[in-house]
């Protein structure tokens, strides 16, 4: 007989072979059961907490630990509490991604949640089919962007290279499709080369910039900036 605390919890949260293990958090009751529903029809992602106020979000990630956090930066129509709960995220849980899942489209927004630590950045208009992709995008170590905020993204610089970041010819073409938000899957094929490899010119970049983010690489490092 299951116990009762096990029956109390969510049916995704007692499923032993999810690959990623999802926590929603938007104001929005509506709209958490949207994405709970879209994320849990794609074989091997499910939703093990929903809520839709910070407090609550840090008490749940820290008891249900997902892999991965969709958050609306919008939380209860203040953008300021949405990204003060995403450098929460980082500070406390730095291995759970996020992805920031909105209405939107700031660039100051945009660089601020990946200045504290997000992945991914996507509008709520988004498809069903795109929003599954980015989330498994950024499980496998991606950042992933609506198209709209990929060009966002690619033509903000949001800091300054260090003077001793002198990147190869190999590593600045991988840090530009980076930048466009090409997983590094896109990256290999558009290279001809093999995903490891495109890993390796990656890791080496990210060590030269000073960051341990690829999300951070994306929108410090834009063509211009190493063109």
């Amino acid at each position: 007989m299951p116990s009762q605390r096990s029956m109390s919890l969510p049916r995704s949260y007692r499923a032993p072979n999810a690959r990623v293990r999802v926590a929603i958090v938007d104001s929005n009751i509506i709209f958490r059961a949207g994405v709970r529903t879209v994320l849990e029809r794609r074989p091997g992602i499910a939703v093990v907490s929903e809520c839709g106020d910070a407090a609550t979000a840090l008490d749940q990630i820290a008891s249900l630990e997902p892999d991965l956090v969709v958050v609306d930066v919008d939380l209860e129509d203040d953008t300021t509490k949405g990204l003060a709960l995403l450098q929460e995220l980082s500070r406390q849980f730095p291995r759970v991604r996020v992805l920031v899942l909105t209405t939107a489209l700031s660039e100051l927004v945009v660089v601020e949640s990946l200045r504290r630590g997000a992945a991914g950045y996507a509008l709520k208009d988004c498809s069903p089919d795109e929003l599954s992709r980015m989330v498994l995008a950024i499980d496998q170590g991606d950042s992933a962007f609506s198209p709209h905020v990929a060009s966002v993204v690619a033509r903000n610089v949001g800091g300054h290279v260090p003077v001793e970041a002198t990147l190869t010819d190999r590593e600045r073409e991988v840090v530009r499709l980076v930048a466009r938000g090409m997983s590094n899957r896109q990256v290999a094929v558009e290279l001809f080369l093999s995903e490891s490899t495109v890993k390796f010119h990656l890791r080496n970049a990210m060590r030269k910039l000073g960051t341990t983010r690829r999300s951070e690489v994306a929108y410090r490092v834009g063509r211009a900036e190493l063109g």
